[in-house]
């Protein structure tokens, strides 16, 4: 979930920032700090898409600690089901 909160903060950061470059795009008013402004917006910009990318990249390990789960349950039902099969048949005779 950090990595989460961490995607969520630089987005809102990115607003920010794309809220400020709006306030100074009109003729004559700060050229320089408009430059500085969208150089941060592109970092930000970075960090955000570095932020999906380890999202994905968790989310893949994720799954597939999940497979791998669920392939140990599957194989576990199965030797319970033999089990219990073989018991009723001895049970029988």
């Amino acid at each position: 979930m950090e990595l989460h909160d961490e995607a969520a903060r630089e987005i809102v950061a990115l607003r920010a920032l794309a809220s400020s470059v709006a306030c100074l795009k009109r003729p004559n008013q700060g050229t320089d700090e408009l430059r500085h402004l969208m150089t941060d917006g592109l970092l930000q910009l970075l960090a955000v898409k570095d932020a999906n990318k380890r999202l994905c990249l968790g989310l893949e390990a994720v799954r597939e600690q999940t497979g791998d789960a669920k392939q140990q349950l599957e194989q576990a039902d199965t030797t319970l089901q033999n089990l219990l099969y073989e018991k009723n048949y001895y049970e029988k005779e």
